[in-house]
């Protein structure tokens, strides 16, 4: 197939009409069957062109040129990329983003060539069914949000709430889903969108994927409700101070940079010393990845801002920009090693790896040692006397006793039986005796 310059297929000097086709906007019913009708070639023109953003009268584009939307190029590659993938067998035509002569009319190009695995066949509809949404969801997510509709649930429908969410456009027939609407209320976003959903794998040792000692999740449903579930399931799995407090801004920006072109899903693999979030692709080309990792990057293009948008609603990502910086911040505050960020030299893939804190295994046999011997009431006074040791360096009986409202005698015997167990270590005679971390 000739690959032809825009500006030489709008001038229809050289491409017969019945090749070439120009539609105003974005109708995926519409555009997905004259994608099967070129791949198909039954003509034997070897296929064809389709030009989004471009007026027709009598198969002859109209200037001055409509153009797309630029904040609705990124949402309608994918669209075509998803419905394209619904076409039996999988036909994806080669599709270019045009600047018309750099004046800010932005044009979809679409190179449809014959195929060599026709028939294709495109489905019967390429709209989501407003029956796969579900309302629930849809109302669980305007509470969480604290919007104004929460007024209005009770008495609006469920295609009034997703119009006014933003999140489905309304037509002459029907109402259309937009991809955002699937992954943010549909029952089973992976149906419609290949890879939307969260795949953890929690090892239990060390030789970690050389073990059969490992435990795998999938998390499915909305993709906020995804990260949400991840997060439970680690806060309940997995001891707190080792990366939850980070892990949600994380993983959430692992959600919106994703691209949904890609088939592969959000990875989360939990080590004994690590947490690992594999996400596809990588960085975009223009990113610099050691200003990156220390969280400067000025200029930045979304790969889904409305996704962003709305995980703010609910917390579940932070405003423009901030999001590398609040990971180090945390990090920085829990003690931890700062994240690494790897890529392929395609960049491909993104792997976040953020590292377990210094100590924390150290903690976690003290907190088994306790466990073993001290009651529920002396375990939680050792750790208000552990908090205070963060701060200070040590600590005597009268300063126990007036941190947790005691006798002093009870507080010596509690430091007594902390340093038995080895949280603690001492030193200095009995009257001067003070207690410090060992």
């Amino acid at each position: 197939m000739i690959p032809l310059k825009i500006e030489t297929l709008l001038k229809g000097r050289v491409v017969e009409h019945d090749r070439v086709e120009y539609k105003i906007g974005w109708n995926p019913n519409d555009i997905i069957h004259s994608i099967c009708a070129f791949a198909n070639d039954y003509d034997n023109t070897n296929g064809g062109y389709i030009v989004i953003g471009v007026k027709e009268e009598n198969g002859m584009p109209v200037f001055p040129l409509e153009g797309v939307p630029k904040e609705d190029l990124d949402s309608i590659q994918q669209e075509i990329f998803q419905y394209c993938n619904q076409i039996v067998p999988r036909y994806i035509p080669r599709m270019e983003i045009i600047d018309y002569q750099n004046s800010g009319i932005f044009l979809i190009y679409l190179w449809c060539s014959a195929g060599d695995s026709g028939p294709y066949q495109a489905p019967k509809t390429v709209y989501l069914e407003i029956d796969n949404i579900r309302r629930g969801y849809l109302e669980d997510f305007i509470k969480k949000s604290n919007s104004s509709l929460i007024e209005e649930i009770n008495n609006s429908t469920l295609e009034e709430l997703l119009l006014a969410e933003e999140v489905a456009d309304e037509t002459d027939t029907e109402l259309d889903i937009r991809n955002i609407g699937v992954l943010m209320f549909a029952e089973h976003p992976e149906k419609f969108i290949p890879g939307s959903y969260i795949e953890l794998i929690r090892f239990n040792t060390k030789e970690a994927e050389a073990s059969d000692d490992f435990i795998e999740k999938t998390f499915t449903g909305p993709i906020w409700k995804q990260v949400q579930d991840a997060l439970d399931y680690i806060n309940t799995n997995v001891i707190e101070e080792k990366v939850v407090k980070l892990q949600g801004q994380a993983e959430s920006e692992r959600f919106f940079h994703k691209s949904y072109r890609e088939q592969e899903p959000v990875e989360i693999r939990i080590y004994v010393d690590s947490i690992q979030i594999l996400n596809y692709p990588g960085l975009a080309k223009w990113i610099n990845l050691e200003r990156f990792a220390e969280g400067r990057i000025k200029g930045r293009k979304y790969r889904n801002r409305r996704i962003g948008e709305l995980f703010k609603e609910i917390d579940l990502s932070e405003k423009k920009g901030t999001g590398i910086p609040k990971i180090l911040r945390e990090l920085k505050k829990n003690g931890s090693p700062g994240p690494e960020f790897d890529m392929d030299d395609d960049r491909t893939y993104l792997n976040t790896i953020i590292h377990i804190r210094d100590g924390f295994d150290k903690n976690e046999i003290m907190s088994e040692s306790m466990s073993e011997s001290m009651s529920e009431l002396e375990i939680a006074r050792i750790q208000v006397i552990l908090q205070y040791l963060t701060v200070h360096d040590t600590i005597n009986s009268a300063k126990a006793a007036e941190l947790l409202d005691v006798e002093k005698k009870t507080a010596s015997r509690l430091l007594s039986k902390a340093e038995k167990v080895e949280v603690l270590i001492s030193k200095g005679k009995t009257k001067d005796k003070v207690y410090m971390k060992k």
